[in-house]
Parts: C-alpha cells; sequence; structure tokens
C-alpha cells in the first residue's frame, strides 16, 4: 500500500492566536536557567543525551547554557562521574572552543584537543583530566541559541622536554560522521524540550 501524506490544517482560531502563543513560549524560553533546565528537560532528555554520548564514543558530555548577561556559559548538565563538581562551572565567552561554537553557531570537531592553543584547560585543571578530542554544536530552543553541548574523549598526559606527552594508548578520537551523528542527537533533545514548553503553555500536563 502507497502511503498517504496528511494533509493538516492549523485551526482558524488557533491560527489567529498564534501570535499570542509565540510571545509565551519566547517567555517560557527565557524563563530557562541552568538550575532549572533538569527540571524542565525531564528524565527522557536525559537519556537520550546519554545514549547520543554513547553513541559516538564519547566518555561524557555537557549542556553548557547563556546566563542571563550572556556573557558565560555554564554547564547546565553532565554526563560524567564528576558531575556534581562540573555543573556551574562557568566559561567567559572570550575564551575556550566551547565560546568560539556559541559564536559563531558553527559546529565543532577536533582531536588532540589539548594542543590547541583556543583550548581553555580551565576545567580539565578542575578534574584532573586532559580533554583529548571535543565535539560542539549550538544548542536552540525554539529556535534561538541557548547555549552549546559538548561531548569529549579524555585522557591522561605528561611533560617532556616541555611537550605535552599522551600516557596509555591513544584514544580513537572523533570523525565527521560522529558529528553529523550528534548533532542529529541534539536535535532530538531541541525538539522536545519545545515540545514539553509547547505542552506547559497549553496547560497539556
Amino acid at each position: 500500500m502507497q502511503p498517504v501524506r496528511a494533509n493538516f490544517l492549523p485551526h482558524p482560531e488557533l491560527a489567529r492566536r498564534r501570535p499570542l502563543l509565540q510571545d509565551y513560549l519566547a517567555e517560557l524560553s527565557r524563563a530557562i536557567t541552568p538550575a532549572n533546565f533538569l527540571s524542565i528537560s525531564g528524565a527522557h532528555v536525559s537519556q537520550i543525551l546519554q545514549d547520543t554520548f554513547q553513541h559516538v564514543g564519547a566518555d561524557e558530555g555537557s549542556i553548557w547554557l547563556l546566563d542571563n548577561p550572556k556573557t558565560h556559559l555554564i554547564v547546565a548538565y553532565n554526563s560524567g562521574p564528576d558531575a556534581e563538581t562540573i555543573v556551574g562551572f562557568k566559561q567567559p565567552l572570550t575564551r575556550g572552543i566551547v565560546s568560539m561554537v556559541a559564536a559563531t553557531e558553527q559546529p565543532v570537531v577536533e582531536n588532540q584537543v589539548f594542543k590547541n592553543a583556543e583550548h581553555s584547560p580551565n576545567l580539565d585543571r578542575i578534574t584532573h583530566k586532559t580533554t583529548y578530542a571535543m565535539m560542539v554544536v549550538p544548542f536552540y530552543i525554539l529556535e534561538h541559541l541557548h547555549g552549546v553541548v559538548s561531548c569529549v574523549q579524555l585522557t591522561s598526559i605528561t611533560s617532556e622536554d616541555g611537550r605535552p606527552v599522551l600516557v596509555g594508548n591513544e584514544p580513537l578520537g572523533f570523525e565527521r560522521s560522529d558529528l553529523d551523528s550528534f548533532r542529529k542527537g541534539i536535535g532530538v533533545i531541541s525538539q522536545l524540550i519545545d515540545f514539553r514548553l509547547f505542552k506547559q503553555a497549553l496547560g497539556w500536563v
């Protein structure tokens, strides 16, 4: 049987009230903060995030949200064992690869990140780990930039003659195909949060 395309049309009364709904949805999205993000996203979003990180071979990942003055990115969620330490970490928008992605809205995939002068080592110093590979994509809510999502592969390094040297086996790193999968997974997360806000706006909870 050939599939038939459904031809759903907006209800005229709902279409007339679309500007009111859009304004209220925008108000709800502005109320999302790093502190309340998990209460809004829910357990399903956390599970999909973890599945996405695992699928691309990441050790862990984080959601970074813009603060209200839009001067910092703040970690609102982390999937790793150091989540209690990492959540709440603030990164100035003037430093680091995550901030560059927030500024340009262009995704990044990079290996041997620890050799990149643009990489901010502040979080690595706090967790006593070294970022080997990183992917970062813009994070949208209701089609507006709210931050970025990053995932990483971690390693340990030592110094020899002033040069960083890996300790143990070198991680596999990320490929361009991993970035495509990562972007798709985060796109699903954005749509789920949009839907939750839509349900909230309609009182459909």
